[in-house]
């Protein structure tokens, strides 16, 4: 059965109650890191210098405390654990060169768990009746990482 690291538990609880419903029943049937639930200015600043975000510190949803966003990623069995699909990892790791003929084929396998993990996500918070959001979903800044409390919840 998956379970949290100390960091991944570290990080859910400084999440908003619903997030952590969500996530904490996710993670009875699937395997995934917590990358981060609350950033602080510099951590904010830090995201949107990477490209990670698109917003400045205090606007996006991570920055309330406790956190109305959480960003996961799947967790993999094998390493690297934590995959992006990019073409840089790809050819860093002879290992998915053995597992994935192409690159296209390994960006494919990773969206996929994302996609899936979203999917599972989005399907508890439905039956919790929590208005969850996936940026992956978003139309122009595909945020796969990403979830968030519809803003109205807490308005």
């Amino acid at each position: 059965m998956p379970y949290f690291s100390s960091k991944s538990k570290e990080r859910l609880e400084t999440c908003e109650v619903d997030l952590k419903d969500i996530f904490n029943q996710l993670i009875e049937t699937v395997d995934f890191a917590v990358l981060c639930g609350f950033r602080n200015k510099e951590e904010q600043e830090q995201a949107f210098k990477n490209g990670a975000s698109k917003l400045h510190f205090p606007a996006s949803r991570h920055n309330s405390y406790p956190s109305n966003a959480i960003d996961i990623a799947p967790y993999w069995s094998t390493f690297p654990h934590i995959r992006w699909g990019t073409l840089d990892e790809w050819s860093k790791y002879p290992d998915l060169k053995d597992q994935y003929k192409t690159y296209s084929e390994y960006n494919n396998a990773c969206l996929q768990a994302f996609s899936l993990l979203a999917g599972q996500a989005k399907a508890i918070a439905k039956e919790m009746n929590i208005p969850l959001i996936w940026g992956g979903d978003w139309r122009t800044f595909k945020d796969y990482p990403h979830f968030e409390i519809d803003r109205d919840r807490y308005a």
